[in-house]
């Protein structure tokens, strides 16, 4: 469980900083002591203040991405099952528009886009399109997932399948 941030904490994570930043400046003792406690509980209340505020904010918009991701998955996986029988059966440009009407509505939706990259891949696409498509996919999801390390790897594939341009 995350520990929350309360004002003493963050008054001594400010204070010791402030009275050797002040100490550095030459003044003297009693001022130190006196300006350090000074600013290190404004500080403090504002970090404090901060800290809430952009907490809150996180958190609703962590929630609010959540239900949009829930309510995609439920929107778009019909198609998506759609999608996947054209591609068993070999209709390569079907599915693809299935997938162009998925990633019209939501240009950030993973499954989308990376369903999109094997239809290109499975029926000979262009290298520099399924490349475009894999640095969306990798940008719109976390790198510990398994899809970001399958995209990271189809990528350097087609870089080191790339024709040397220097050679030209």
């Amino acid at each position: 469980m995350a520990r929350k941030l309360t004002f003493s904490r963050s008054f001594l994570l400010v204070f010791p900083l402030v009275f050797i930043a002040l100490y550095a400046i030459g003044l003297s003792p009693g001022k130190v002591v006196y300006y350090s406690l000074l600013v290190s509980f404004m500080l403090g209340w504002i970090i404090r203040v901060l800290t809430r505020t952009s907490g809150r904010c996180l958190e609703s918009s962590l929630y609010k991405q959540e239900q949009i991701d829930l309510a995609d998955e439920k929107r778009f996986a019909p198609k998506l099952k759609e999608a996947e029988k054209l591609k068993k059966r070999g209709e390569y440009g079907e599915a693809e528009k299935i997938i162009n009407n998925i990633i019209a509505l939501r240009p950030r939706y993973v499954p989308g886009l990376w369903f999109k990259v094997q239809i290109l891949n499975a029926a000979g696409g262009d290298d520099a399109e399924i490349r475009r498509y894999l640095r969306l996919v990798m940008e719109n999801t976390p790198v510990e997932d398994r899809i970001f390390k399958q995209a990271s790897d189809m990528h350097e594939k087609l870089i080191k399948r790339e024709p040397d341009s220097g050679n030209a």
